[in-house]
């Protein structure tokens, strides 16, 4: 779309415009940047907030590093915007890029996510929060923030995080790998907790920051471990098991942590064999269960998400977790591969 930037650019000033007649705002430290939400009303304020609430809340007169701008057409009576993009399916996402612009729609469910690379400018817009992807609400922004934090070295990965006092282990691998079980077991054996799904790594530093205060459990698996968390919404997908999810950085504030220094690389999996174990993998298969699906989560931006992968990956020495029977000896086994990880730093 050759004429993006004027698009983009009138958008931006519309949007501007409908966020003035009552602008509400949300502002944030995140991993060192400060990231300002500014919404037209409390309704994308609403939908946004529950996922960043365990952040750090900072004075909305500090300088922000990215702005967001956010409105809905069903709260604000605006129309949403009639832009000639190329429809696609249902829970298919289109991609629109130009010098230094970077735009993601769904046709079905309208949202865009666009984002000014230069201006450190971006817009969340969508025509119902109420009609949009379930997946939306635990993970908010999650485009946007992924394509500006890529831009600054730093990579929102397909990965959870747990942590004790000597750092963190990321658990990386697929959907339905055992991340998010593991990751809960963990916060519930006393271990402070970043994420189940989607964390923020500095690769600087080999720091993992927590983004989404969220987590989601198959539903099976909630029911038979109820303690995990407490189910605020459902995530239905027609491809994979029916989900729930909720809030435990904020369920359980005693045991949520902001960042903590990367000390191993764990890769878990379910084998339901008669012990849970930890052996040494490889950097190959490490880097298989990390970045195709932290790609897929980053378009447009898919060679950089896969350069920042592999170069996360050469830092550790990563171990397979095979989650069999006993899973409450993870906990232990995490903590101890997390200290060995410090003693070796």
């Amino acid at each position: 779309m050759s004429e993006l930037s004027g698009v983009v650019e009138r958008l931006l000033e519309r949007s501007q415009a409908i966020v003035s007649k009552d602008r509400q705002v949300l502002t944030l430290g995140v991993a060192g940047c400060v990231i300002r939400i500014v919404s037209a009303g409390p309704a994308m304020l609403n939908f946004v907030r529950p996922a960043f609430a365990h952040l750090e809340p900072l004075a909305d007169d500090v300088p922000a590093d990215l702005t967001v701008t956010t409105w809905d057409s069903r709260s604000t009576g605006e129309p949403y915007p009639d832009l000639p993009l190329v429809d696609v399916g249902p829970l298919a996402t289109g991609i629109v890029t130009a010098p230094g612009l970077l735009m993601s729609y769904y046709s079905v469910g309208r949202a865009m996510s666009v984002l000014n690379r230069t201006a450190d400018q971006a817009m969340f817009i969508v025509d119902d929060a109420s009609i949009l992807p379930p997946w939306e609400r635990p993970s908010p922004l999650r485009t946007i923030l992924s394509w500006w934090f890529m831009d600054r070295g730093k990579l929102l990965a397909h990965a959870a995080a747990v942590s004790t006092d000597d750092g963190a282990a990321l658990l990386i691998g697929p959907s339905g790998s055992g991340k998010s079980s593991t990751a809960l077991a963990c916060l519930a054996g006393g271990m402070g907790y970043l994420g189940d799904d989607y964390v923020l790594i500095d690769l600087a530093s080999n720091e993992v920051w927590s983004l989404f205060g969220s987590a989601k459990l198959v539903a099976d698996h909630l029911m038979q471990n109820p303690g995990l968390m407490t189910s605020d919404g459902v995530i239905v997908h027609e491809a994979k098991a029916v989900k729930h999810y909720g809030w435990p950085s904020t369920e359980f504030p005693e045991r949520a942590r902001l960042r903590a220094p990367i000390r191993a690389l764990v890769l878990p999996t379910v084998t339901r064999g008669p012990e849970c174990r930890l052996v040494p993998s490889t950097s190959a298969r490490a880097l298989l269960a990390l970045a195709p699906s932290t790609m897929f989560q980053s378009p447009a931006l898919k060679e950089t998400a896969f350069g920042l992968s592999t170069d996360l990956v050469r830092c550790f020495s990563p171990f397979r977790l095979e989650l069999g029977e006993g899973v409450e000896q993870v906990p232990t086994m995490l903590s101890e591969l997390i200290c060995q990880g410090r003693e070796k730093a």
